[in-house]
């Protein structure tokens, strides 16, 4: 639509609008859909920690509970199905790379985080900053200063030729 200076015509107009309000729609369902899955987390999370606390280990689920938790999923799941969207990992769990466990499910494994190893700890980022952005990892820093280095003596190289210093 860009090449063209031609106006929209008023069904061509409709038809964007709506397709603008559909896609709106999607992103509303789909963030209320994150956010119900992040307070879902958050609270077996909550849930988690509270019974490591209380009691060692947990009883065994009787029958109605089993049924109740059956039927939860089987409303959950007629829910995820009216809701028309597919479900997307948030950002967090999207920019984690596939090595690393969770730190929930490492708490509900009841596993000891092991020390990272050497090419671990040059890839992967420490920390985020202020704005939720993860930090630089080493290696890339690495790169950027070879990177830039290359580039200045490249520079250097040229003009000393272009001088005639070089040959």
């Amino acid at each position: 639509m860009a090449d063209q200076d031609t106006p929209l015509t008023e069904a061509e107009r409709a038809e964007l609008e709506q397709l603008r309000a559909e896609k709106a729609r999607r992103e509303r369902a789909e963030l209320e859909q994150l956010r119900a899955e992040q307070a879902e987390s958050d609270a077996a999370k909550a849930a988690t920690i509270d019974d490591s606390r209380s009691t060692p280990a947990a009883p065994a689920p009787t029958s109605s509970e089993a049924t109740a938790d059956k039927s939860a999923t089987t409303q959950a799941d007629a829910s995820s199905v009216q809701a028309e969207t597919p479900a997307r990992p948030s950002a967090s769990e999207a920019t984690r790379p596939a090595s690393q466990p969770s730190a929930s499910s490492a708490q509900a494994a009841g596993t000891q985080e092991r020390p990272r190893t050497f090419g671990e700890r040059m890839v992967l980022s420490e920390g985020e900053d202020e704005d939720g952005v993860p930090s630089m990892p080493p290696a890339q820093k690495l790169i950027i200063a070879i990177a830039l280095l290359a580039f200045v003596c490249g520079a250097v190289y040229v003009a000393l030729v272009n001088t005639g210093v070089l040959g």
